[in-house]
């Protein structure tokens, strides 16, 4: 009777990159399904107490993370371009340099 070979078990992914922090963890759909409850719970709180301060509390929770999350983003993308060109420049360079006349 021949043995079954064990399945092998999928490893963690583990990050490949410096930046791999960056994948995105929750979407921004998600993210906005998540803030609901607590816009309502300010919405509520802001009517009874007549006071614009719940709304402005949760608006800066909302913003500020996302607005982080997006910087993080952007800058990301900036520093991956500017690399990407420079890399593409010293190619560019060591091979006229290789040249023979």
């Amino acid at each position: 009777m021949a043995r079954r070979k064990k399945k092998a078990e999928p490893a963690e992914a583990k990050p490949t990159t410096v930046w791999a922090w960056l994948r995105p963890r929750i979407t921004l759909p998600n993210y906005l399904m998540l803030s609901l409850p607590m816009w309502a719970l300010a919405l509520v709180v802001g009517k009874l107490t007549h006071s614009s301060l719940p709304y402005n509390v949760w608006a800066l929770l909302w913003a500020a993370p996302m607005g982080l999350y997006l910087a993080a983003r952007w800058i990301y993308f900036l520093v991956t371009l500017i690399w990407a060109i420079l890399v593409e420049i010293v190619k560019a360079v060591r091979k006229w340099i290789a040249r023979p006349d």
